[in-house]
Formats: C-alpha cells, structure tokens, sequence
C-alpha cells in the first residue's frame, strides 16, 4: 500500500486519462482477435502456444482469486483513493491481477515463440506498462501484479518444450490439454463444493462460479478443436493479404456473434444457470478452432496461393 500511495501522490489528469483508456482497451476482445489472428493467419504451432498460455493464465488466475479472496486496495485501506474512472470496472477480487496475467500470458508467449528483437522489446515494454497502469490506477498492489507475471512467465517456460521444435509435440500438447481440463474441473468442482465462509463476497462468488463453468466448457472444445484438426481438418493458413483480412474480419465477426448471441437464449434454456456459460463458450471455441476453419481452404485457393497444412 505504501508504493500505491507514493503513486497517487504523482497522478496527473493526463495520466489518469490515459491509464484509464489503457485499461478498457485492455479487454478480452482484443485478446481473442490476437490470438486468432496468430492462429488462423501467421504459424498455427505459435498459435496453438499463445492461445494455451492465455487460456491456462486466466484458468489459473480466476482461481486464485477466488481462492485467496484478497480485497481491492481501497477496501484494505479506506483512506487510499483509486482513480475514480477505474474503479466501476475493477469488480471481483484483487489477487493476482488479472489484467496483467492475461496481458503477460499473451505478449509472453509471443515474445518467447517470435525472435524479433523489436516486438520482444515491444511486448515486454507493455506487459511492464500494464503492470504500472493497475498500480497507477490504484486497483491492484504490486504483489497482485508482480504474482501474476511471475505464473504468466513460468508458464512460458513449461509450454515452450512441447512447441519449440516449430511442430506441435502431440503427446506434449495432449498433456497441456488434459491439465487445462482437470484445472478446469478442479475450479468448478471447488466453487460447488468448498465450505465458503459466511462473510464471502456474494458476488465475487458468483462471477467466480460463472468463470469456473466458462473455463470447463473451453477446455473440452479446446480439447475437442485440437483433436479434429490434426486428425482431419487440418486447415491451412495462408493465402495473399486481403484473403488472410477477410477471413480475419468475417471469422472474428462470426466468433463474436456467437458468443453474443448464444447468451440469453441459453441463459433462458439453463434457467440462469451458470453451465449456460459453459456450452456458450464451448460453441465459441468451436467455431472459432473447428468450424470457421473448414473454410480456409477457399480462402487459400481464392487468394491463388498454394494450399498448405
């Protein structure tokens, strides 16, 4: 708390502004398009890597939020004032930053699997800059950011072995996938069941119980998805800039409208509950890993490059 207080002593309307925007640009939306566009148009192996990792960093931070169930900085001291701007959406528990978890998960894999110096200083640059901008802010300590890209890193380093011969290891990524679905049962399965105290937070709890159900329907399509493509898809990845635009643009407006869409109709057919999250998210990855796929071999012929797997 003493680091947060010398930082709000230095906040400037500028910089509040400008962190703030930092903060909505930094959404899921933007992590889903990367790591799409890694997958469906640059090297699908990568791909595979980067999509693990941030999957794997969200699963693993989700549940030690809800495990540890640390509050925000303002509920620790109710002297200290976070940017107000900030603070609507900075819901849920405070341990570890989850915002610095997905961005050091995402930019991390990039920077380990890409050896291009710039974008390795890039990534780097700006996983720190997240980092400072939740301190910034005032909803998040430094060992909230600090944790959170200590498990991004050494997840880094565990994943890279099954993916750096620049072939998926299969029975390396088989692996990785049965953790995800075991992590992702074990976080449901501890929600459900685990004695909460009776002062919990209703609903951080109950956007802790949504996650864990999100998470499980993810890992058996992402199970699901990677299967189908190497036994049978096997979809390419190439073709000239426009076609590789488009298939971009129409994929990631396809995958987004299924997870929009899909939502109340399957909050009205589960009666609110929560396993309507997992069979939406399952469809999402579904077409996002299975289904919009079969289409790339088109967008390969029609952009006159030679079709590869």
């Amino acid at each position: 708390m003493d680091l947060l207080k010398i930082i709000e002593g230095i906040r400037t309307p500028v910089g509040d502004a400008f962190f703030t925007f930092l903060a909505n640009a930094i959404n899921e939306y933007v992590l889903i398009v990367i790591a799409l566009v890694i997958l469906w148009c640059v090297n699908k192996t990568k791909g595979y890597y980067v999509m693990m990792l941030t999957f794997l960093g969200m699963l693993c931070n989700q549940f030690m939020k809800i495990a540890f169930r640390i509050p925000r900085p303002w509920v620790l001291d109710p002297e200290f004032n976070p940017v107000a701007a900030a603070k609507p959406s900075a819901t849920g528990y405070s341990f570890p930053s989850g915002h610095t978890q997905s961005m050091s998960s995402l930019l991390g894999g990039v920077t380990m699997a890409f050896k291009k110096k710039w974008l390795r200083v890039f990534c780097i640059g700006f996983i720190i800059l997240t980092a400072y901008s939740r301190m910034y802010l005032g909803v998040h300590t430094l060992l909230d950011v600090s944790v959170a890209i200590g498990i991004s890193a050494l997840m880094v380093v565990a994943l890279w072995p099954a993916f750096k011969s620049g072939e998926v290891n299969e029975k390396g990524m088989y692996w990785i996938l049965g953790i995800s679905v075991a992590g992702a049962i074990a976080f449901a399965t501890f929600v459900t069941v685990y004695p909460f105290p009776a002062d919990v937070d209703v609903e951080n709890l109950a956007e802790a119980t949504k996650n864990a159900w999100m998470f499980l329907g993810m890992s058996f399509a992402v199970l699901l998805t990677y299967f189908v493509d190497t036994k049978y898809t096997k979809f390419p990845i190439h073709g000239v800039w426009w076609a590789q635009l488009l298939k971009c643009a129409i994929g990631t407006g396809l995958v987004l409208g299924v997870k929009g869409l899909l939502k109340a109709p399957l909050n009205l057919l589960f009666n609110g509950h929560p396993a309507a999250d997992a069979v939406r998210y399952f469809f999402v990855i579904l077409m996002a890993g299975v289904i919009w796929p079969l289409s790339f071999k088109f967008w390969a012929k029609v952009g006159k490059k030679k079709v590869s797997v």
